[in-house]
Order: structure tokens, then sequence, then C-alpha cells
């Protein structure tokens, strides 16, 4: 027998070989590149620090956007602790690899004459694509724009980062207009590849991912009183007996038979019932195969399904054009048009989705979120990562997103708010000290999970936790639990919904002290005055029994009812009666707390009451 020339290996080297073997069997392989981003992160964790003097405030309540200067592997990396699983929508422009100094991989430009120089860019977009696919929403879509340069070879790479069975479309936009007479054919398009994280998620709710009719596609030349409508084909795909069946034109009498592997839309007896009713057209001429009208006022409530040649979404020039209006000069190559981009977004995104670019050169994927969010009063999020080489991202990408907030030329501004981020690291965690140094240096990563930024308790050395909140959340950070008492963990691991109302039926022993009181309280556990309030109803407020109507219908917007010692008037005279058991069958009532009607409610005894409510009504802060 031949021996092997496997004989001399280990048997860790040849599991090492049929692993490879076994990633590799399917259509490309690349030899994979160490890249030192990457081996930065098995001894380094990236953290974000803000650039406070980069933050943009409009509106405190809406949800902020944020850009992230550095390596966009790193981005990804600490995106996947604050944003895993929450993007919906993905857009990335990534290097073509021209060898025109476009790819860095490593600090160094890959030209034409590296061997490895597909290995290199196959192996960069591979590291980030699957962190990508990570962070992406069950919903979710990425779209990647490229050229002929690297797209054999990226279809193959997303078939198998994503799942061939969750490709869409490869979408070819029309991407300039002029000729190039010294080629053989010009290329005039980029491809731009579109993936599904499920694609039978997308499937079940294919008609929301629809773009809005526009009246410019429709016309009227027969006088149809139904108004304007444009001409769609009549077959169908797959093969039905039922749906098979020979039209004849009436204007010419040719015969015609539904395409090879296809049918008509619709029964013999609908289709003459169609054409009865002028619903069937023969083309332009009146001597095609039918087609069946669709008319704008139902495009309007269904949508228009997207197509995949997209010549109608403007061109690099466009985008260039777009770039000079907002900085008065050409700044940046080939940007992409804000038509394009809002063209991804119509046929992907939700008013509240989250928007990721990890390649953002210029912001256009910013431009075309506050633009959309202006038009339809949705509060899209984007999420913009990208280096500063050459000064990009603090020269061309924040300054172009703050003119559009704020208006430039004759443009009105959009408001939203922005917070500026640049990388950096800690050590990996390998001690108490590398966790705690963690903890302190990720208070940004913190708060951007849950997008609260607004601090109420400030973190000081006696309570060694920080409190920030946003319009309907807090978020209590604990940065050495060995430094704070047991009741202020309590305490702040409390979430209070605001605003916070709360009613008091019964005597008090003294209304002042209870609202001094309860305002330490909950500035202890970081309310503000603004977001709390109360309301005294004793016995003689209640006399006319209009609270205790206006509570039995369930009018009332209390967060909280807290009964004590009270006295029901009858009409009988007064008669000493507990109002839970008057109440508490009414289910319309928010909450009622309380004892015996004997009770006397004080200070203490509210504030014990009001934070067992808190504490137990799930309103913990995991």
């Amino acid at each position: 027998m031949e021996k092997s020339k496997y004989s001399h290996f280990s048997r860790e080297q040849l599991e090492a070989k049929l692993e490879k073997l076994e990633r590799e069997r399917y259509g490309l392989v690349w030899e994979d590149k160490e890249e030192n981003v990457a081996k930065q992160c098995e001894t380094e964790l990236p953290v974000l620090i803000e650039d406070v003097t980069r933050e943009i405030v409009c509106d405190p309540e809406k949800p902020y956007n944020f850009i992230i200067e550095g390596d966009n592997y790193h981005s990804l990396y600490t995106l996947n602790f604050t944003h895993k699983k929450k993007i919906d929508v993905i857009y990335i422009d990534p290097p073509y690899n021209t060898g025109n100094q476009d790819f860095v991989y490593n600090d160094r430009f890959v030209d034409r004459t590296d061997q490895f120089r597909h290995s290199k860019w196959l192996s960069f977009m591979s590291k980030r694509l699957k962190l990508a696919k990570r962070l992406m929403s069950k919903r979710g879509m990425i779209f990647i724009s490229i050229d002929d340069t690297e797209f054999a070879q990226l279809k193959l790479l997303c078939d198998k980062v994503f799942g061939e069975n969750n490709f869409i479309v490869d979408a070819i936009w029309n991407s300039r207009k002029s000729v190039s007479n010294d080629t053989i054919i010009s290329l005039n398009h980029n491809h731009t590849l579109v993936y599904a994280r499920e694609i039978d998620v997308l499937q079940k709710n294919k008609t929301k991912y629809r773009l809005k009719a526009t009246k410019s596609k429709f016309s009227n030349p027969d006088n149809d009183p139904r108004g304007k409508w444009i001409a769609d084909p009549f077959d169908a795909p797959n093969i039905r007996p039922n749906l098979t069946y020979p039209i004849i034109n009436p204007n010419n009498g040719k015969t015609y038979m539904p395409p090879k592997g296809r049918c008509w839309r619709t029964s013999e007896s609908e289709y003459e019932r169609l054409l009865g009713e002028g619903r069937i057209v023969f083309g332009k001429t009146g001597k095609s195969k039918p087609q069946l009208k669709r008319y704008f006022s139902d495009a309007e409530i269904k949508g228009i399904v997207p197509k995949s040649i997209w010549d109608d979404v403007g061109t690099t020039t466009n985008g260039t054009q777009e770039l000079e209006k907002i900085f008065g000069e050409k700044i940046f190559n080939n940007p992409k048009p804000v038509s394009l981009l809002t063209r991804i977004l119509e046929i992907s995104s939700f008013k509240n989705s989250i928007i990721l670019d990890f390649f953002a050169g210029s912001g256009t994927t910013a431009h075309a979120v506050l633009e959309l969010n202006k038009e339809d009063g949705g509060n899209r999020q984007f999420i913009l990562c990208t280096n500063n080489e050459n000064n990009i991202c603090e020269e061309v990408t924040f300054p172009r997103i703050k003119k559009v907030i704020e208006g430039y030329a004759d443009k009105g501004g959009i408001p939203a708010n922005v917070k500026y981020f640049k990388q950096s690291f800690v050590p990996n965690v390998t001690s108490d000290k590398d966790k705690r140094e963690l903890v302190n240096r990720s208070t940004e990563l913190l708060c951007m999970a849950e997008n609260t930024f607004e601090m109420c308790v400030k973190r000081n050395s006696k309570s060694d936790f920080a409190i920030f909140k946003n319009a309907t959340k807090q978020t209590a950070i604990i940065y050495d639990e060995e430094s704070i008492k047991d009741s202020e963990v309590d305490i702040v691991r409390i979430y209070v919904p605001t605003p916070f109302r709360i009613c008091i039926l019964g005597e008090v022993s003294d209304e002042g002290l209870i609202r001094n009181q309860l305002n330490r309280y909950f500035q202890k556990i970081g309310v503000d005055t603004v977001d709390w309030s109360i309301d005294f109803y004793n016995n003689s407020k209640l006399q006319n029994g209009k609270i205790l109507r206006s509570l039995q219908k369930g009018q009332s917007k209390y967060s909280l009812i807290v009964t004590g010692q009270i006295f029901h008037h009858s009409g009988k005279g007064n008669e000493k009666a507990n109002i839970i058991a008057e109440l508490s069958n009414e289910k319309y009532i928010p909450h009622i707390i309380g004892g015996s009607p004997k009770d006397l409610l004080t200070p203490d005894s509210l504030i014990e009451v009001i934070h067992k409510y808190l504490s137990s009504k799930n309103n913990i802060i995991g």
C-alpha cells in the first residue's frame, strides 16, 4: 500500500487539516490574513469616550444618534455589547479594492501588484460582516455597495456569512450618466447586494417594504373614470390548470397563452369580467399580450414593489453637488447621493428603526435618515462608524451632519440629537481591578445601550453610583458594589415612570411636611421635582364626591392612589367607610394601596407605601 502523504501528521495536525477542508469545501477559498485591529482585541477591550465639544442637543426627549470615530472593527466589536440584535438596517460602501489606494490593510495600502490583495480584502470584509450580522434584528436587512472588482467574491462571501437563502437581490444602480470613451464598454453602474437576517420574517411582512406610489408614473390615456393607471403583466408565477387558458386579443384576434412556467393572474371568468369593465389593456398600440390596469388609488394604499434596476435615484454627480452645496467646495470623491440612501431606507426601515453605516464616509446615510424623519415624522436613529483618515470624520462627516441639523444655504434645519465618541481601550478583564476599570470606562457604553444620557444622580465618593435617564426610563450604574450600602443599592435600582402622579384620599398629618419629605425621597432616587406630583383630598374636599365619581369612571390619570382615614359622604350624614372596599373592584383604577380607615397618613407611612409599590412593580433595572 502506498504511504499516505499525511502519514507523518500528528492527530492535532490531521484534525486541523480536516477542519480547514470542511471550512473551505464550498465556493470561496482564500488565505485568511491576520489583521492588527482584530489581534488587539485579544489583549484590550475597546470602549468609547465622548467628545462633549461635538455634542448636539435639540430635543432631550428624543433619542440620540451616534458618531463613532475609530477603526470600524473596534466599533463593531463595541456595538456588540450595546446594540446586539437591535439594528434594523445596515448600509455600507466599503473599499472596492481597485488598487488605487482605496484599501488599507494593517496600515498599508493594498495595490494591484499585491498577490494577496483579494485574500486580504476578503479577510477584512469577513471579520466585519460576521460582527455586523450579530447586530441585525430579526427583520434586519443589509445593503452593500460594490463594483465589479470584488462583486463576485463578495456575493460568495455574503452567501457564506448570511446564508444563501437570505439573499434578496442584487440591485443595479445607474451611478453615472457620462460615457467613458477609453473603455471597451463604459461602466455606468454599481451593485448593491441585499441580504436579510431572517428572510422568512420579511416574507411574512413583505407588503410593509414597499415604495410610496407617485402620480408621475401613472397616466390616463383612455380617460378611465377610475383615474390614472399603469399597466402590469397579467401573468403570474407557477402553473395552475384553472389559471391556464387562451386569451384572444380582441383588437387583432391573436391568441396568447401564459409564458412558459407561468399562469394567468385570474380565472377565465374573472378575466372576462375585468375585460368587460375596461381593466384589461393590450399594450400601448392594442396589439400586444394582455396587461392589467393598476390604479393610482390602489397603489397609494398598497405601495409599489421596488425594482432591481435603480435609474431614478440620482448619480454620484448629484452626491458631489449636494456636498458642494453644504461646504461650498468639492471635498469628497464620488459620494453617494441622498436619494439613493432614501430609497434604501424607504424599502427597509420603519419610523423607529436604528440604521448603521460602518463605512460612513461623508455621512450620506445620516443625511438621508434626517431627511426621511422630517418627511414622515419618524424617529429613526443613525449610528455612523468611520476612521479619521485624512481628518474625514472631524472635517467632513460630523460637520455635514451638524449643517444638516442647523440648516445650510437655502435649506432649513432638521432638529436632532448627536453624540460623538472616540475609540479607546482598557486591559482585557483578568482581575477585579480590571473589572472596576472596565466599569469606570464603560459609562458611555452603558448609557448608549439604553439611550439614557441625562444624569439625574451624580456619582460621588460616598455613594459610588450614578443614575442616568431619558423620557421613559432610568439606568443605574454601580461602579463599586463594596462602597455603597444595601439600602442605596435598592434605591438606585428603582425605576420610576414619569410623570408620576400620586392621589391621597384621606386625612394626613401635615401636607407641607409630606411634600418636603417626598421631594427628598424622589431626589434620592433620581426623579426631578417636575416629574412627580401629589394631590390631597381630605374629608372636606370629598364632600361633593366629584373625585370619587371620576375615579369610578376611570377618568383618573393618577399613577398611584393611596387611601387612609376617610369619611364618605353618603347623603345621609357622614359615616365611616373604607374607600378601598368601594373602589378596588373598579378595573379602571390604576393602583390602590392603603390600610385601615383609621390610619392617619404620615410622611413615613406614605414613603413606605410608595417605596414598596415602586419596588414591587417590575421597576428593577437589570
